[in-house]
């Protein structure tokens, strides 16, 4: 009878150890550098970037900068430090009148469907408000030169 209870204690602590080592696990804190990919310098200086949607989100020191449509998008974005592989959350509502934004859809789950491309002076984007074109030209000027190179390398 003693043997069973000793059994029975070793199977309550055994039961009650494993119950305990998997709260803890549940509970520990995440690793928020874990899933984060710092940009290097041949990533920020890449000639061209290929066209998949892969959605990251980039981040700058202070906060989230915003959604790209791939890794190589969000490094040559001089702001991006780092970056995460998903997208972006959001924490403000869809602006469809946004000037440097133009929209192909508005649906996000149609954006996983659709492949497109976009302008020169203009990369992908994708996020929970749709996806479509941003502009990554600050002026008309470099938007011609721009247009000048991608001249020189079809003349090629």
């Amino acid at each position: 009878m003693a043997g069973l209870q000793n059994k029975n204690k070793l199977i309550f602590s055994l039961i009650f150890l494993s119950l305990l080592i998997f709260v803890s696990a549940c509970t520990r804190p995440i690793d928020q550098n874990a899933d984060k990919t710092v940009c290097k310098e041949e990533d920020r200086t890449a000639d061209v970037c290929i066209q998949l949607a892969k959605p990251v989100c980039g981040y700058n020191k202070e906060n989230q900068i915003g959604t790209y449509s791939n890794s190589c998008y969000a490094c040559k974005d001089q702001k991006v430090e780092y970056w995460i592989d998903s997208q972006c959350s959001s924490s403000s509502a869809c602006d469809y009148n946004d000037p440097n934004k133009k929209y192909i859809e508005t649906s996000k789950e149609r954006c996983e469907l659709i492949r497109f491309m976009c302008e020169p002076g203009s990369e992908p984007f994708s996020n929970e408000c749709g996806c479509g074109c941003v502009s990554i030209l600050d002026d008309e000027e470099e938007l011609d030169k721009s247009l000048e190179e991608l001249d020189s390398i079809s003349d090629i």
